[in-house]
């Protein structure tokens, strides 16, 4: 039976959808083809219809999650700038809500803590975003230009770097921590604090009732047009 191109690709984003949220939740060396597969909906077998090698899938799935459609914790501030942009930003990105759910958050936190034991050749598949990322957050920064990539650069460390910390820590230990790692991005940025929440953005989202409000603001974005791929470079 010839499949469609139409249906193809409906395979492919099933795929895809089911790898992003495998890697972010249990990482790469744990997760099999095989899982990912049975996730999908799919057979094992056709796999190698859409990807060439497990390190294929995981290059596209990271490049997945970047997109607004595959990452609601990004979708809901994609359409913010400025400093509402970094201060909405630190607030979900340092959250119980994305310590507890890596699934449905971004895949840096997961996958960069791997990467160093993996084939070096999957090294790209976490520079990349992060390098962009990085750029993204330089261009909302406010304060002196001239420091701006280096905070940048600071800010995504910390950001990446305090929600795999959070993540080995007990629940309370884990609250206090991320506290602590929002003051000190908001230091980094230059941001006061309440500054920036003009969107209705709490200072933690602490549980999945706030998640889920955020997202329902996320959702409301996306079907307005305004978002973009955290990654994605603007002009």
């Amino acid at each position: 039976m010839t499949t469609t191109p139409g249906k193809r690709a409906a395979s492919r984003e099933r795929i895809l959808d089911a790898a992003a949220a495998a890697f972010r939740a249990r990482g790469f060396a744990a997760t099999g083809v095989d899982a990912v597969m049975t996730a999908a909906g799919l057979t094992h077998g056709g796999f190698y219809a859409h990807f060439t090698s497990k390190n294929d899938l995981l290059r596209a799935a990271v490049q997945h999650s970047a997109r607004p459609q595959g990452n609601a914790m990004f979708a809901a501030v994609a359409h913010l700038t400025g400093a509402a942009f970094i201060a909405a930003t630190i607030t979900r990105y340092l959250s119980m809500a994305h310590r507890d759910h890596p699934e449905t958050g971004c895949p840096l936190p997961t996958i960069a803590a791997e990467i160093p034991r993996l084939d070096p050749e999957l090294t790209p598949a976490v520079s990349v975003p992060m390098a962009s990322l990085a750029r993204l957050v330089e261009r909302h920064l406010p304060g002196p230009a001239v420091t701006a990539r280096a905070r940048a650069q600071a800010l995504v460390a910390l950001l990446i770097g305090g929600v795999v910390t959070a993540r080995a820590l007990p629940t309370a230990q884990a609250r206090a921590w991320l506290a602590s790692c929002r003051g000190a991005a908001r230091a980094i940025a230059g941001i006061a604090d309440g500054e920036g929440f003009s969107e209705g953005f709490s200072d933690d989202i602490g549980d999945d009732s706030d998640a889920d409000a955020h997202d329902r603001r996320a959702a409301q974005a996306v079907d307005a047009g305004k978002n973009t791929s955290q990654f994605a470079e603007k002009p």
